[in-house]
């Protein structure tokens, strides 16, 4: 393996967490309400909220692969839409998942928001680093909590009020 292919996979990771973070930090500043729904629901009812991801997620998962590899015109356009939103319902969700852990972290700064989703999302997303246990197992078990997180905001009377 030569030089450029190791830096190449490193930058690629770092890509990929640092839009992670992105995603997280835009969700907790267009979205307020909901991140701290789902810091609460993820507080509250962690186990809960995974299955509830995961019987919501799975089935979405599973339907959009299959329509991208459809033989029907337009399917796989379809199929890509359904997977890209279930990734951004995901990562808007799995946010309020980052205010936790960054709340339970100690700080100079006392206040809620965006500086305990950047403390939690850099802890998070170290997790996710590890190979094998971060990138199978706690980057999924993350967003799917975020899905249930995010479909448990929309089913609260919360949503219905903000909306």
């Amino acid at each position: 393996m030569t030089y450029g292919v190791v830096l190449g996979i490193l930058f690629l990771h770092l890509g990929f967490m640092l839009s992670i973070m992105a995603y997280w930090l835009a969700a907790e500043a267009l979205a307020p309400a909901a991140v701290a729904f789902g810091r609460e629901r993820l507080r509250a009812r962690p186990v809960r909220t995974l299955l509830l991801g995961g019987a919501i997620g799975v089935p979405l998962l599973a339907g959009g692969f299959a329509l991208t590899k459809a033989p029907i015109p337009g399917a796989a356009m379809i199929g890509g839409g359904v997977l890209l939103g279930l990734l951004l319902v995901a990562l808007l969700g799995s946010a309020g998942l980052a205010r936790l852990v960054g709340e339970g972290l100690p700080a100079r700064d006392a206040a809620p928001g965006w500086r305990s989703v950047l403390r939690g999302g850099g802890v998070v997303l170290l997790t996710f680093a590890m190979p094998l246990l971060g990138w199978f197992i706690l980057l999924p078990l993350a967003l799917a909590s975020g899905v249930g997180a995010m479909a448990a905001y929309l089913k609260s009377p919360r949503a219905e009020a903000a909306a």
